[in-house]
């Protein structure tokens, strides 16, 4: 009764939920001076319209706001206009000296937008022009954004990525820059125009070019297409071959309304209109018959679709790296959110509604909650042939050696000679090159002194990969005399660190993420390939594998091993499940308070968290798995190391949900080192106390280097703490801005900005903490942060990835704010007195260096 209530009313051209109130002789068919449509309904309708076309929509505006208006998209514009100039780049490259690669890939990502744009027009337009039984469409009240909203979704692609490129243009004029954006504006009016008069035109084609609509016909990936759909096709079929009624003709066309299927909504002119231009190819019909199902050449381009990304995905995992980073990241945004969004709306939308039936999309994120019980596949992977990592020792053994080694190969010890404990905050890709270059600069610059001062690292995020990096890089350095190491102002091959991490580092984590990690998602069995973490990982390996002994293959407790003078290394994570803060380190940091040691040396391997035997690039992952971008980490038998348990499995995240500055477990470095607390080891306490930095009345002098990537970061060193002991490398020009109230829905957003206004807090009582812990041991803190940037400069993204104009601008920045405090930091490192004011830094340029100051000048001083 019900079906067939709903059968009538969809005869009259309304949505059932109007029936009851409309009358007889209201049929639109049978009047033609109906009234139109009121404004409410028209709402209601094109809301309608809306929910139905979700997928494309999400997937157009997310392709659209990464790529034109997020830091990291137009990053990969500006490093795509450094591959298509012609001057050379920080690494030299020019257009012509890799042109088939800059030639592919320029390709790839003008193809990626074309097909994210034509995959999703098509799937929005399979679905506004259709009336289905279980979502039923005013199709009066929503003529307009039925035809025009499958059009502009097709064109924000292109006009993303114009947009993109004129941003970059309205920064620093760039003629290529300029050039590019005017073509992708032309593109996307072109295409605009094309969707709007395409049935006018395939038209006439059709009817003065009847050979080349042939052609296209029968075209062999037509004709792939139209077998690989009749396989898939189960419509019953008379003897003849054509299709039985309310199917499909065996050209394609849709069959002929007989007295059981639905007449479509609206006029019977207009039905009439989707019927003509049923008839010609590559069309679809503005209204046709409801609950029509798809052609075999249709379904097959579906299939094949589908094929195609599970070919890629599959292509992806086996080749994490390399690949991706053959594509790009702007093909990839393109390639996998129009891929996704089109299978999306076919497979879950399109297909079940054009058979008579509900939407599979509540059931898929059902199922999705169900298979997401056991469907981990994001565990800890041991380094490749199981190789044992040396035993940790404890922080006051390490300091001791640490300190008898730096003695014996000759470096400044006794009173005069500073310890130094690194701090480095995160921030992606911007932090990890931002704290590599730094340490470099101040390596290349001050020379013998710093590099005998490193004693500790902690780092968070993007700056645990920037310790790690240094450490990596420098390893031998740390067991060589330091009459046989390079004097300050070394060759250009001491910035080995931040040149490898000027990788594109972005590409086999989108791989990863739009890929091989989301078809595991609807593969119910754990596959390990198709965890998205492998590509960054095998990202960060694979960049440092030409240095000595593939450091980031193996632990981290091996790097260095073999050199006492190797620094206290500290990589910050966090556990998902009660929110403690985990440390991967090469000490053992069991006497830390309220912290999870991942590597718990003293347990036995079958007793120890899994964490225990990863690599140093996983556990580099670990302490920056970025929000979605990077999944939670599985690891197994968490515990507070004293081997009674109790053992759990859990989940580990970026260090920065914690604290971001890296400086709290400086503090309980700090800690772990006074002897009054010590319980393990009481012999060299003393020892590890007196050479390493942690007497108050006498004996080296701690310094802590705080190195923070935010440009505008609001420096410690000020106001009542601006005394003699605090240097501050960077000038901070922006004045603190008085609070003002968020007017946007603030009963909605006062709970969420409170939480991260709060996380930031707390990377600033961490500072603070830690640079008066430093301060009461008669230490110096030193800041470290990137200056204010000029209009004129892009912000360097957080993502994964560095256009050569970011890191030229990093480089320049490091430089100027080292050398223009230098006369003071080596005064600091040989233990002389400091000096009341830092070099002016634009001294350097018209003293003749070849680095440029940065505009507008960022002078470092010694606060009084």
């Amino acid at each position: 009764m019900f079906i067939e209530q709903q059968h009538s009313w969809h005869q009259a051209g309304f949505p059932a939920m109007e029936r009851s109130t409309m009358p007889i002789n209201a049929d639109p068919r049978r009047n033609k001076r109906a009234v139109p449509p009121g404004p409410w309904r028209q709402v209601q309708a094109s809301l309608r319209v809306l929910v139905l076309c979700a997928y494309p929509i999400l997937g157009s505006v997310i392709a659209a706001y990464v790529i034109a208006l997020s830091d990291q998209g137009l990053d990969l514009m500006l490093a795509a206009l450094s591959e298509l100039s012609w001057g050379p780049d920080d690494a030299g490259r020019t257009l012509g000296s890799a042109f088939p690669s800059t030639a592919l890939r320029s390709l790839l990502s003008g193809t990626s937008v074309a097909v994210a744009s034509l995959s999703i027009w098509y799937a929005a337009r399979r679905l506004v022009s259709r009336s289905f039984r279980f979502y039923p469409v005013d199709a009066a009240a929503t003529r307009t954004i039925r035809k025009w909203l499958p059009r502009v979704l097709a064109a924000l692609p292109p006009f993303a990525a114009g947009l993109g490129y004129a941003l970059i243009a309205s920064r620093a004029y760039d003629t290529l820059a300029v050039g590019i954006s005017t073509m992708w504006f032309a593109v996307t009016a072109a295409l605009l125009v094309g969707l709007a008069y395409r049935r006018e035109w395939l038209r006439k084609l059709s009817a003065s070019r009847p050979t080349w609509i042939a052609a296209v016909r029968n075209a062999w990936i037509v004709e792939l297409a139209r077998r690989v759909g009749a396989l898939a096709d189960r419509t019953p079929k008379a003897n003849d071959g054509s299709v039985l009624a309310g199917g499909q003709c065996p050209g394609g066309l849709p069959a002929a309304a007989n007295e059981t299927s639905r007449p479509p909504y609206g006029p019977p002119e207009e039905a009439a209109r989707g019927a003509v231009a049923a008839d010609h190819p590559l069309q679809i019909p503005d209204v046709t018959a409801s609950d029509e199902r798809l052609s075999p050449a249709t379904t097959g381009f579906i299939l094949l679709a589908c094929w195609v990304y599970v070919a890629l995905a599959i292509a992806f995992a086996a080749f994490p790296v390399g690949l991706p980073r053959l594509f790009g990241g702007t093909a990839l945004i393109f390639f996998g959110i129009g891929g996704l969004s089109f299978i999306a709306t076919m497979a879950l939308v399109y297909w079940p509604l054009s058979r008579g039936k509900p939407t599979y999309t509540a059931p898929a994120f059902l199922a999705l909650l169900v298979t997401g019980i056991w469907l981990d596949n994001h565990g800890m992977r041991p380094v490749e042939g199981g190789a044992a990592a040396p035993v940790a020792q404890l922080p006051s053994v390490h300091a001791a050696g640490w300190a008898q080694e730096r003695a014996a190969q000759g470096c400044p010890s006794g009173d005069a000679a500073p310890t130094l404990y690194v701090a480095a905050a995160g921030g992606g890709i911007r932090a990890a090159y931002w704290t590599a270059r730094v340490l470099e600069e101040l390596s290349v610059q001050l020379g013998r002194n710093f590099d005998c001062a490193l004693f500790a690292m902690s780092g968070v995020s993007g700056g645990s990969l920037g310790v790690s990096a240094f450490a990596a890089v420098h390893q031998t350095l740390f067991a060589t005399p330091v009459k046989d190491t390079p004097p300050a102002g070394g060759s250009s091959s001491q910035y080995l660190a931040s040149h490898k991490l000027g990788q594109d580092f972005f590409s086999p984590a989108v791989a990863g993420l739009l890929f091989y990690d989301a078809v595991q998602r609807v593969f119910p069995i754990p596959v390990g390939a198709l965890d998205r973490s492998r590509g960054l990982e095998n990202a960060f390996a694979d960049a440092f594998d030409d240095v000595t002994g593939s450091p980031f293959r193996k632990p981290l407790r091996a790097l260095g091993a073999h050199a006492a003078r190797t620094p206290m290394i500290f990589l910050n994570a966090t556990i998902v499940e009660d929110g403690r803060r985990a440390i991967q380190a090469n000490v053992n940091v069991e006497q830390f308070l309220d912290v999870y040691d991942l590597g718990c040396p003293r347990l036995p391997a079958d007793r120890a968290p899994s964490t225990a035997s990863i690599s140093l690039a996983a556990a580099v992952h670990n302490s920056a798995r970025f929000t979605y971008v990077s999944p939670a980490g599985r690891l197994k038998n968490l515990s507070d190391c004293t081997g009674k348990g109790p053992f759990s499995d859990a989940r580990i995240v970026d260090g920065g949900y914690f604290e971001n500055s890296g400086a709290a477990t400086i503090v309980q470095l700090l800690s772990a080192l006074d002897p009054s607390r010590q319980s393990h080891d009481t012999a060299s306490a003393p020892q590890a106390q007196g050479q390493a930095g942690m007497r108050n009345g006498g004996g080296p002098r701690p310094v802590l280097l705080l190195i923070r990537n935010s440009p505008g970061t609001e420096p410690y060193c000020k106001g009542e703490l601006a005394d003699r002991q605090c240097l501050s490398l960077s000038t901070h020009r922006l004045e603190r801005q008085p609070l003002s109230p968020g007017w946007l829905l603030p009963e909605l957003t006062s709970p969420i900005n409170a939480l991260l206004t709060t996380r930031e807090q707390r990377e600033r009582l961490a500072v603070v903490a830690a640079a008066q812990a430093f301060r009461s041991r008669n230490g110096i803190v030193v800041e470290a942060y990137l200056p204010d940037l000029e209009k004129n400069q892009p912000e360097p993204p957080l993502g994964w990835s560095l256009s050569p104009e970011v890191r030229d601008n990093l480089n320049t920045s490091a430089s100027t704010i080292v050398r223009g405090c230098k006369e003071t930091l080596q005064d600091l490192f040989a233990g002389r007195a400091l000096r009341d004011r830092c070099d002016d830094p634009s001294a350097a340029t018209r003293a003749g260096d070849p680095q440029k100051a940065l505009p507008g000048g960022a002078a470092g001083q010694l606060s009084r």
